[in-house]
């Protein structure tokens, strides 16, 4: 039970930032994601893919 609601609270926390949405590419994802000194959280996502 506490693992559902700690994940719960992260969701809605991730969907509440969900605006603060970056969109990082091959040519800026290093500078975006591993040379900063701020938290990522990284989707990757595929056109194709059906999930």
């Amino acid at each position: 039970m506490k693992f559902y609601s700690a994940f719960s609270l992260l969701s809605l926390a991730v969907s509440a930032l969900a605006n603060h949405v970056i969109i990082a590419d091959e040519s800026n994802f290093d500078d975006i994601v591993l040379n900063s000194d701020k938290t990522s959280f990284v989707k990757f996502y595929a056109d194709w893919c059906s999930h």
